[in-house]
């Protein structure tokens, strides 16, 4: 999350960067752990402007568009 530098403590000062990046857009990261021996592999989803408005709809209409996208081509590649 984007933290305003006044609101940053000493604490804070070795992870100042990474508190103050800004997502500019949709990211995904892709994660793989270990489960009692089998490969588990997740997706987290960074979406820029998620919050930071009252008025999120520009935010939104993005994201519900990649989401859409993510789950056509999902489907089309499990019914080829």
């Amino acid at each position: 999350p984007f933290v305003p530098d006044n609101e940053l403590s000493a604490n804070d000062a070795g992870a100042k960067e990474a508190l103050r990046a800004r997502t500019t857009e949709i990211r995904e990261v892709v994660f793989t752990v270990e489960n009692d021996g089998f490969p588990i592999e997740f997706s987290v989803v960074d979406c820029p402007g998620y919050g930071d408005s009252v008025d999120s709809t520009e935010w939104i209409d993005s994201i519900v568009g990649d989401i859409t996208r993510r789950f056509a081509s999902h489907y089309d590649s499990n019914h080829a």
